[in-house]
């Protein structure tokens, strides 16, 4: 489960970058 929080928190971080770079 420890796993699938890891990759919880890296998409997250992947969209903010992604929809930031959108905005800009």
């Amino acid at each position: 489960m420890n796993g699938l929080r890891h990759v919880h928190l890296w998409t997250h971080r992947y969209i903010n970058y992604f929809l930031n770079k959108k905005i800009t």
